[in-house]
């Protein structure tokens, strides 16, 4: 199945896998623990009220060379999947055409992680030195910790990336 069939397909591939039979998933508990290195880095930004704001500039820059960077690998791993079903030297290659798939995921995921990332890195920019009332400050304090447990768990993300993509290329040889 292909991402674009459900609005929730692609964070439900992400997390779980389908087993043979075809009806139930198991989680996948790696990507499960990817995430705590973003809730770590969250709890320091948050208990320690760091200020992300003179690197903001500098965070945008990298996030968004990132979510280009995995964006136009996921385009690259679209095509594949596609390519593949029909080339007869792939389509009967079950690991081959589920790697493919894993990887192609994996990549549309994290470009929509770093497309969140960026959201909050720019509305931290944007209202983050807007002062109200107090309820106002308080929702306002939570855009850095987000922004900044978005861009761990990219990197974490990324890194997981890299791994299959460098997998992936050694079958596809």
């Amino acid at each position: 199945m292909f991402p674009s069939d459900n609005l929730l397909r692609v964070p439900i591939d992400q997390f779980t896998t389908l087993q043979p039979n075809g009806h139930d998933r198991n989680v996948r508990w790696w990507q499960v623990a990817a995430i705590i290195p973003a809730f770590v880095a969250g709890a320091v930004l948050w208990f320690c009220n760091v200020s992300l704001g003179a690197s903001l500039g500098s965070l945008l820059t990298a996030t968004s060379i990132l979510t280009g960077f995995t964006f136009s690998m996921a385009v690259v791993f679209w095509n594949k999947s596609i390519d593949a079903r029909k080339d007869p030297k792939w389509s009967g290659q079950n690991y081959t055409l589920e790697l493919i798939d894993e990887t192609r995921t994996h990549l549309i995921y994290t470009v929509q992680v770093g497309v969140f990332a960026v959201t909050a890195i720019v509305s931290e920019m944007m209202f983050g030195s807007i002062r109200g009332t107090d309820w106002v400050i308080w929702a306002l304090g939570w855009l850095p910790v987000v922004a900044g447990a978005l861009v761990i768990y990219m990197i974490t993300l990324v890194m997981r990336a890299l791994k299959l993509f460098n997998q992936a290329s050694i079958y596809l040889r």
